[in-house]
């Protein structure tokens, strides 16, 4: 998609919709909607003071613009309250905006849009092109076409100086963006499609386009060799070989000992195993595999960035189903260092992959450990579906990991790490048991997946189970996969990297 920054008057750039802001009791304050304004004879303020459009977060509004502008028609989206506009709400209102222009035929769109308070020019190009590549994805990717169905829009102005900053802010944004959106179709595909095999080619495919990348795959011969009985164990059920994708960036200066891992939970398909799940809405268990898209599009994202930093991206990618070989309830597994665990519910099988993926990452000489997971429904009784949870050790290591998040417009919300959930998982006969009580789920996935972290390695742990995909479509995102950590993930390494300097 063409994204450029137009400083032209907005009135005077050619587009199918021409995109303004007004927030909520606000007007047309702005000097460069007034003149948009003037020109359309006032109908905006008209429409704005007898009440027809109101402002409101999200809510949008077209008015033909029959000739007066080189835009075809301009689309009043509302900010909210302009007190709370922040960098957040601007992608998201960006995001509304381009779908409601998109489903009304517009195929090239202009953002006129205000700047929340205290962000840079950067920050406000690159949100204002997420939002508007992130929001007009669809995931109806296996609908046949009708020959007079819209098409994609092809570009995207920004309405503001041509300057420097602003053009590297859509460098960034597109970055990002195109990132969010493979890992987005990686997760669409059904699960018959998106097979672990097939995400390790797709995989391959990205890192054969970036010089600066390296992939490795084992498959179940190498695991074994490995002694990773903890995937294996996972994988027994499948008839597809299980595959744990390694990408490797090794931008890092010379002496420099640090490397980040990021490590993916990678469930094509989670049918619950012999602990089988309901079948009511098991068809979402597609999207078990969102931790290790959200990986692999990060991977793509920084080898475009280039940090000075060494990084391992891990996917643990594996089918969990109740085959004649599944493993059961009160089987033991050995993962790789030798630990022993006792499986009593074959459906708490993504901390199960996580703890060989991590045990590998530091074997491989990982010094801090990300782990990216749709790991427990306790992460939606606990926040909803507004932000991931966040958990690991050390503090410092997590308040990066939030500022992250939070330069990213992806919530997160830290949880309590206390030594007293660890009583949860005591086996009678194994050194961990998988599962504990229904209390303090996502915080005992998490004490779990700490047994397997050194001392000395700083890890956090994103249990993005409330935020990986929506079942219903969004104002500024459609139903489906959002792509969620790509960005936090792929900041967090940019923001590692330049402290370094």
């Amino acid at each position: 998609m063409d994204v450029r920054v137009d400083n032209s008057p907005a009135s005077e750039i050619k587009v199918d919709a021409l995109i303004a802001c007004v927030f909520k009791d606000g007007g047309v304050e702005d000097e460069r909607l007034a003149s948009v304004d003037k020109a359309l004879g006032g109908a905006l303020a008209e429409i704005i003071s007898r009440k027809e459009f109101h402002g409101r977060r999200y809510e949008t509004d077209i008015v033909l613009t029959m000739g007066k502008l080189a835009a075809r028609r301009v689309l009043l989206v509302g900010g909210g309250k302009q007190s709370e506009f922040d960098l957040f709400y601007l992608r998201n209102t960006v995001a509304a905006a381009a779908r409601a222009a998109h489903k009304k035929g517009a195929r090239s769109l202009a953002f006129l849009m205000p700047t929340p308070a205290g962000a840079s020019i950067i920050a406000v190009a690159q949100a204002i092109t997420e939002g508007a590549i992130i929001g007009l994805i669809n995931p109806d990717i296996y609908k046949t076409r009708e020959g007079d169905e819209q098409g994609d829009v092809e570009q995207i102005v920004i309405v503001g100086d041509n300057s420097a900053e602003m053009n590297e802010g859509v460098r960034r944004g597109k970055i990002m963006s195109e990132a969010a959106n493979f890992t987005r179709s990686l997760a669409e595909e059904p699960a018959n499609i998106m097979t672990p095999v097939r995400l390790a080619e797709e995989a391959r495919k990205m890192v054969g386009q970036h010089t600066n990348l390296e992939i490795t795959v084992l498959g179940r011969a190498e695991m074994e060799a490995k002694g990773m009985g903890s995937i294996l164990g996972v994988a027994a059920g499948s008839h597809t070989e299980p595959q744990l994708i390694v990408i490797s960036y090794n931008g890092g200066k010379k002496g420099d000992q640090r490397k980040i891992a990021l490590v993916g939970k990678g469930i094509t398909f989670d049918s619950g195993g012999t602990s089988i799940k309901p079948a009511q809405n098991m068809h979402y268990m597609k999207y078990d595999m969102c931790g290790a898209a959200a990986v692999i599009g990060a991977m793509q994202a920084l080898a475009e960035f280039g940090p000075a930093i060494n990084v391992i991206g891990i996917g643990c990618a594996v089918e969990n189903m109740p085959g004649g070989g599944a493993q059961r309830p009160g089987d033991v597994r050995r993962a790789m260092n030798g630990k022993t665990i006792e499986v009593l519910n074959t459906d708490a099988e993504g901390r199960l992959v996580l703890a060989d993926g991590v045990l590998y990452a530091q074997e491989q000489g990982a010094t801090h450990v990300v782990d990216i997971c749709t790991l427990t429904g306790a992460a939606v009784i606990s926040l909803g579906h507004a932000a991931a949870a966040l958990l690991g050790q050390p503090q410092s290591w997590l308040d990066q990991v939030k500022d992250a998040a939070e330069e990213s417009g992806e919530r997160v919300w830290q949880l309590p790490l206390y030594n007293e959930y660890r009583e949860e998982l005591k086996s009678n006969i194994a050194d961990i048991a998988n599962v504990g009580g229904r209390a303090a789920g996502t915080a005992i996935g998490a004490i779990f997946i700490k047994e397997f972290i050194e001392e000395s390695t700083e890890w956090a742990h994103l249990d993005i189970a409330a935020v990986a995909y929506t079942e219903h479509d969004q104002p500024y995102l459609a139903h489906g996969s959002s792509g969620f950590g790509v960005r936090t993930m792929t900041n967090l390494v940019l923001d590692v990297a330049d402290g370094a300097k």
